[in-house]
């Protein structure tokens, strides 16, 4: 956790120095040394100097404390927090001793010490708005956010510069669902410090969660100016462009996370996506491969693999990835409905009207569900069955021509003329140019018996250039 700490410098404002004997004012100048090398960021030093100086003053409150900030500094914790227990032992009311302490105990992620650290550094030290700010840091530990805004609140009504806790009240209030909140903190946080990388990356991902996609393309940019090397702003930047529709530009930033980032499959994973909408069917399954080598469990990664398969023409091993998907999700209907298509296509049409019935076992009013296992049953020569389904497809899309068309055709196989030219009747009412349907219909008069009509028919489709037309009339319109 990211948190706030301050110096117990300021304690020694304030205090006069009456003549002491010579032990304690060398005590004094110790200290002050102490403080000039923390200054400097010469934090070894210092704790040296403050050492020094409780040699000679066992008692002295501020050396311990400062010892303790300076060992903070040197990422010494439980040092830290030794001194600071000493110096509270040595004085109960010193505020800053409980304020560092709960900064320090929140950094081991003792967090319920911090908090009553921090709740006494506060009853000493009313308005100290860094105890407000880290108090609202360890609230949202302890999954208090409510109770941290509050805090956050309070801590920049005393300091409105507080430009750290402006961000961490924005990734809260993020974290709540107020995006819109969320984006004015981060406003009042850049317009205090316009180079604070972080709130640019969460005032992005604010954005993308509005849908303002620009705005976040444009926070990441930004980001990135200022940390050129940060591969999720990358990734992140790719996942708002391929939201709008921009897949190239969203390859381009994938490409450049990838070299940041070689190993994350996220980043894989949606620039497999982006090249499959780009239609690069071949480079999707390279990353969604790489993607499943790390994580042979990946569902969604094995799902959209299957599917580059099938749009680029390998339609058995479509069939391989997509029936594992099955196996492990007998009731994923997109995997179900793209593998019945593949087995169509593999010419396995048993298979492909077992998926279709799956589906529409659980989706009754999917028309395309029923015209797909139609056109299956149609190849087998189970025209009766065709037509049935035809039948509920119609039933749920009406004004579909190309429904009526195949209808027709399973119809008049099944010598039911009757049918199959009312049927292309209303395709040419749907569509007055459908030379075929003409055509078709023509043919079905014929096959009916009445071969004068089929003959207007025809020579009707050849004015409007069906192929078919001339050889028909030779044949039986002399």
């Amino acid at each position: 956790m990211k948190t706030i700490l301050v110096t117990c410098l300021g304690c020694l404002l304030g205090i006069g120095f009456a003549p002491k004997p010579a032990s304690a004012q060398s005590a004094e100048e110790y200290f002050r040394r102490g403080t000039a090398r923390v200054d400097a960021e010469n934090y070894f030093d210092a704790v040296q100097s403050y050492s020094q100086a409780i040699e000679l003053k066992p008692n002295y409150t501020e050396a311990y404390g400062s010892r303790g900030v300076a060992k903070f500094k040197l990422r010494d914790y439980q040092g830290a927090l030794r001194d600071f227990n000493k110096a509270l032992a040595v004085n109960p009311a010193y505020g800053m001793g409980y304020f560092n302490r709960g900064i320090t105990r929140s950094y081991l992620e003792e967090y319920k010490g911090a908090l009553s650290d921090l709740d006494k550094a506060i009853e000493l030290l009313p308005r100290l708005a860094t105890a407000y700010g880290n108090r609202g840091i360890v609230k949202t530990a302890l999954k208090d956010d409510q109770g941290a805004l509050a805090d956050f609140e309070k801590a920049v009504g005393l300091d409105p510069k507080y430009a750290e806790v402006y961000r961490k009240m924005s990734i809260t209030k993020g974290r709540l669902g107020d995006f819109t909140g969320a984006i004015q903190d981060h406003d009042r946080a850049l317009a205090l410090d316009p180079k604070d990388a972080e709130s640019y990356f969460f005032r992005a991902l604010a954005k993308t969660n509005l849908g303002d996609f620009e705005g976040a393309v444009k926070d990441y940019s930004e980001l990135i100016r200022l940390v050129p090397y940060n591969g999720d702003a990358y990734l992140n930047r790719g996942i708002a462009r391929a939201n709008l529709k921009d897949f190239a530009g969203a390859i381009r930033d994938y490409d450049r996370a990838t070299g940041l980032m070689p190993y994350n499959s996220d980043l894989l994973y949606n620039r497999a996506t982006a090249r499959l909408n780009l239609e690069d069917y071949r480079g999707a399954i390279q990353d969604y491969s790489s993607v499943l080598r790390n994580n042979p469990g990946d569902e969604p990664a094995l799902y959209y693999r299957g599917l580059a398969y099938y749009k680029s023409g390998n339609h058995k091993a479509a069939v391989r990835d997509l029936t594992t998907v099955i196996e492990r999700n007998k009731k994923n209907t997109p995997a179900l409905a793209v593998r019945a298509d593949a087995r169509f296509e593999n010419g396995d049409y048993p298979g492909a009207i077992a998926d279709y019935t799956t589906i529409l076992d659980t989706n009754s009013t999917d028309g395309s569900g029923y015209a797909r296992r139609a056109s299956a049953h149609f190849r087998l020569g189970q025209f009766d069955q065709a037509a049935r389904d035809y039948d509920k497809a119609l039933a749920i899309n009406p004004r579909e021509e190309a429904l009526y068309h195949n209808r027709a055709s399973a119809r008049a196989n099944l010598k039911d003329y009757p049918g199959a030219i009312a049927d292309y009747t209303k395709v040419i009412e749907l569509n007055a140019s459908d030379a075929s349907a003409y055509y078709e219909r023509g043919q079905a008069y014929l096959d009916s018996g009445d071969a004068g009509t089929a003959c207007q028919e025809v020579r009707k489709a050849q004015e409007m250039g069906e192929k078919r037309a001339g050889d028909f009339l030779k044949k039986h319109c002399r």
